[in-house]
C-alpha cells in the first residue's frame, strides 16, 4: 500500500474561476441566432404564466414586440416583469443554484434567466434590461467594460428618473447594442427576418391562436393553422 503523502497547507491558492470570455463562448456556442430569439419569447410567456399565479392565462391581454436591425435588437412585453429580489439574486446570475426552486410549482416553458443571458451574449456586447414589476421599475445594464473586466462584479441596478423611461405597464424591455458583425448582417437581412417570423409562427402557433400578439419589425406574426383530418369511416384512419 502506498504511504500517504505528508503535506502542510500554505497561503497560496490555485485560481480556478472561469474567464468571462470562456464562459460566454461556452454558453452561446450550441445555439443559433433564431433559437436565441425564441428563448427570449419563452421567457415572455413564462412571465405571463407567473402573472396568472396558477390561474388561466388570458393571452389576448399580452403582447411581445421584437425589432431586428443592423444596429440593435429589442424585445418588449407586458408579461409581468421581473421582481427586484429575483433580479438581485437569480435572473442575472451566471448559472442556477441547485436549491433554486422558484419554479417548482409553476409550469414554465423555458428556464428563467438562462435564455436571456445566452441571447444577449450571442448578439452583442452592450445590453439594457428595463423591467417593471407591479409599480417597481428598474434597469440592469450589461456593458462591454463589464464583459472585458476580469472580475465577476455584481451588475448595477438603476432606477430611471425620467417619466418617459418608465414602462406603462408591468413587463420587460431588453435592448442589445454593439452587435457582433455577423449578427448585424443577419438582422439587416430580410430572409433572416422571414426565418424568425416562420419559426415564431410554428413554435408558438397555439399561443398566437389563443390571442397572444407578437409583432416582428412592426408586422404581426400570424399562427400556422393546424388542421386535423378525421376519417368518417368506422374501420379507417
Amino acid at each position: 500500500m502506498e504511504a500517504a503523502s505528508m503535506t502542510k497547507p500554505t497561503a497560496d491558492q490555485a485560481e480556478a474561476s472561469p474567464t468571462k470570455r470562456f464562459f460566454v463562448s461556452m454558453l452561446t456556442r450550441d445555439i443559433n441566432l433564431a433559437d436565441a430569439i425564441l428563448d427570449l419569447l419563452d421567457n415572455c410567456l413564462d412571465g405571463a404564466l407567473r402573472l396568472a399565479d396558477g390561474g388561466n392565462v388570458d393571452y389576448a391581454q399580452h403582447f411581445v414586440k421584437i425589432e431586428l436591425a443592423a444596429d440593435h435588437f429589442s424585445i418588449e412585453d407586458n408579461c409581468g416583469g421581473i421582481p427586484r429580489d429575483v433580479a438581485k439574486n437569480y435572473a442575472f446570475k451566471m448559472g442556477r443554484e441547485p436549491d433554486d426552486d422558484r419554479d417548482s410549482e409553476t409550469e414554465t416553458i423555458g428556464m428563467y434567466g438562462v435564455g436571456m443571458k445566452r441571447a444577449i451574449f450571442k448578439m452583442g456586447r452592450e445590453a439594457l434590461v428595463r423591467t417593471r414589476y407591479g409599480d417597481d421599475t428598474f434597469e440592469v445594464p450589461i456593458t462591454s467594460a463589464w464583459l472585458d473586466a476580469k472580475g465577476w462584479e455584481p451588475l448595477p441596478i438603476n432606477e430611471p428618473t425620467e417619466a418617459d423611461e418608465k414602462l406603462a405597464e408591468p413587463g420587460t424591455v431588453i435592448r442589445v447594442h454593439e452587435l457582433y458583425e455577423g449578427v448585424s448582417r443577419h438582422f439587416a437581412n430580410e430572409s433572416f427576418e422571414n426565418e424568425v417570423r416562420t419559426a415564431i409562427s410554428e413554435h408558438f402557433t397555439m399561443f398566437l391562436q389563443w390571442g397572444l400578439k407578437v409583432d416582428l419589425n412592426g408586422k404581426p406574426v400570424e399562427p400556422v393553422l393546424v388542421e386535423v383530418l378525421v376519417s368518417e369511416r368506422d374501420d379507417g384512419p
